[in-house]
């Protein structure tokens, strides 16, 4: 077992739940696809959602956007079980199966990933997720898409001073063939965590939006000087939204 072993915080399991979480999905992921359309190579994205309907509403077209552009995608599971994550994209039409199978899709838990080494180290998560974009190039993949559920960091006191840490070194070094998307369940996080992680990520999506986020502050700007936001602000004062 790792040092760092996340509590699993988060939604109650049920499979009642989980049907009924997939059901709204699907609902809004034909409307989304269009929207996660514009995320693209070299774009790094936050997902910040309130509910699993909202959640995959998003994530499931961006993975499915990923592999119909032949790139290698990983997703992160965490708050949601890896067998929930892929009956979702099951739910929704992906060949999962096959995609697996092609080396072009993997789901995994954080323990294979954050938290392999048996800490939150962001500076190996990172050299990590640069050596999978070259061994998604050298595959022959043109890309590589990654994006991970984060509400494991909030069960770990130790991890969860490091996110802002991780997403500043993830911001700084995103590459031209690298897409990423930060998930942060709102219900977990506590609201000063939300304000720092909407001024780490240029765009982000919420309430079915993708919103070029204008309190963005890049790297090696103090973000102590600006104001504090929330998403509710940044949906009423953003002016390019795309739904």
């Amino acid at each position: 077992m790792s040092r760092d072993s996340p509590g699993r915080p988060g939604w109650v399991k049920h499979p009642r739940h989980l049907a009924l979480g997939l059901c709204r999905a699907r609902v809004k992921i034909p409307a989304m696809r269009h929207v996660m359309s514009r995320l693209g190579e070299g774009d790094h994205a936050a997902l910040f959602y309130r509910n699993r309907s909202e959640q995959f509403a998003a994530v499931i077209p961006y993975i499915e956007i990923g592999l119909s552009r032949n790139e290698r995608c990983l997703y992160i599971a965490g708050d949601n079980s890896v067998p929930m994550v892929i009956d979702a994209m099951q739910a929704a039409g992906i060949d999962v199966v096959g995609a697996q199978r092609r080396g072009q899709l993997t789901v995994a838990t954080p323990e294979q990933t954050y938290l392999k080494n048996g800490v939150f180290e962001p500076e190996k998560m990172v050299e990590g997720l640069q050596e999978e974009i070259q061994l998604s190039l050298a595959q022959g993949f043109s890309a590589f898409r990654g994006t991970g559920e984060l509400g494991w960091a909030v069960g770990l006191p130790t991890a969860l001073v490091r996110l802002y840490e991780y997403e500043r070194l993830l911001d700084s070094s995103v590459a031209s063939r690298f897409v990423a998307l930060c998930q942060y369940n709102e219900s977990l996080f506590h609201g000063d965590i939300v304000a720092r992680m909407l001024r780490i990520h240029p765009m982000v999506v919420t309430r079915n939006r993708l919103i070029q986020n204008p309190y963005y502050v890049p790297p090696g700007t103090c973000w102590t000087e600006h104001p504090r936001v929330d998403v509710d602000y940044l949906m009423s004062t953003a002016t390019t939204v795309y739904a």
